[in-house]
């Protein structure tokens, strides 16, 4: 199956372009490399762990991401503990109105660093569960359209109680994760069975050919 990428997941044309991958060969950049030897330091050494990556995107809706952006049709080989993981949150807030799955659904990327990382860390023993919350800034252009006026409100909230409500909203997810995190031994082995690992096919990957 060829991938098709897309003019988001990534170019060689020119730097004045959006979502510019660089010339082929050229070392990371300054800031990619100070958060993989980060996560490669302090991070990977541990039994667990969990990243929350959040920034804002497209859409009205909120949205959790896990690996890979390479591929729609390999899953990671830790499906069945994300799998288990979100079915925690809905059972813990069910009325909570997050997407949660793997972004090659919305679109494939070249490099992308998380995707990295992850597969860094199946070298080792240990479960590296990388997330990213691709927060809908929709709604903000729907309650204020004159932030249009200005590049950053096409991403960001402007107005100061804005931005307050939506770093309040994702509080709750962000306390789900660290208790997770923290608790992970009392849940963890619950996603191995064989039946986890077919819901999250079924979820995710049924219709990948």
């Amino acid at each position: 199956m060829k991938r098709r990428f897309g003019w988001v997941g990534g170019h060689r044309i020119s730097s004045l372009l959006p979502w510019y991958r660089g010339k082929a060969g050229d070392a990371m950049e300054t800031e990619a490399k100070a958060l993989c030897d980060y996560i490669t330091s302090e991070v990977l050494p541990t039994p667990f762990s969990l990243i929350l990556d959040c920034h804002s995107g497209f859409g009205f809706r909120n949205q959790i991401w896990f690996p890979y952006a390479k591929s729609r049709i390999e899953p990671i080989k830790h499906l069945r503990e994300v799998y288990y993981l979100r079915k925690l949150f809905m059972h813990t807030y069910p009325h909570q109105d997050y997407l949660f799955g793997p972004q090659s659904k919305h679109y494939l990327s070249h490099g992308d660093l998380w995707d990295y990382l992850y597969l860094e860390s199946l070298v080792g023993n240990n479960i590296f569960l990388p997330l990213t919350l691709e927060m809908g800034s929709w709604r903000w252009i729907r309650k204020n359209p004159l932030q249009l006026r200005k590049l950053q409100g096409f991403y960001h909230p402007i107005k100061p109680h804005c931005l307050s409500r939506v770093l309040r909203g994702h509080l709750v997810l962000m306390e789900f994760l660290l208790h997770a995190t923290l608790s992970y031994k009392n849940w963890l082995h619950k996603s191995h069975a064989l039946e986890v690992e077919q819901q999250a096919m079924a979820l995710w990957y049924h219709d990948s050919n």
